[in-house]
């Protein structure tokens, strides 16, 4: 399920992505099984997991608009009795985004934009090209402050963030990037 800017307008509430592929139905045991979407079923009655089967590598796509943070939660549920175990396997390193950039590569090639230290503990020392905005979210992607950048040089206080990770968006010559920040 996904939560964030639609591209296509709106935004995305708890949308699900998982369906069976080329269909629009829910990826529960009763639309993948040996009778039903058979060609993504895995018989597993005698393999070194615990499950009776599982399904083939399935991929999903999200339309998504550049630098914006999105919330994602992945559930997995045991649907009827006590007996019958589920489970939810992600291929390592596969949750990544694919496509235009809308400048993104730009403004991290031209290195528009650097910070140290990282993690931070008492101040964090902006340096960049250009002038631009610098907009502060937390990990959630909620808004906690905006700051007009004119100096090739920047100070901005601790002081002004709780412990935790925080994305700092910076927006300059039509480009934009994001960057992780840690705050010990």
């Amino acid at each position: 399920f996904i939560s964030g800017a639609n591209p296509s307008g709106g935004n995305y509430s708890n949308q699900n992505f998982a369906f069976v592929p080329n269909t629009s139905l829910p990826i529960i045991i009763n639309n993948i099984n040996s009778s039903v979407n058979s060609q993504y079923f895995v018989n597993n009655t005698s393999g070194p997991v615990m499950f009776d089967g599982f399904t083939t590598l399935l991929e999903f796509k999200i339309p998504v608009v550049p630098s914006t943070v999105y919330n994602m939660t992945i559930g997995i549920a045991d649907g009827i009795d006590l007996e019958y175990d589920s489970g939810a396997f992600i291929k390592s390193h596969s949750l990544q985004s694919y496509g235009k950039t809308s400048g993104i590569s730009k403004a991290v090639k031209n290195n528009l934009i650097n910070f140290y230290p990282n993690p931070a503990t008492k101040k964090i020392t902006l340096n960049t090209t250009v002038k631009g905005t610098l907009i502060i979210s937390d990990y959630l992607g909620e808004f906690i402050d905006v700051k007009k950048i004119k100096d090739k040089h920047t100070i901005i206080s601790k002081e002004n963030f709780q412990p935790g990770i925080y994305f700092l968006t910076f927006q300059a010559e039509g480009s934009s990037t994001t960057r992780k920040l840690i705050i010990h």
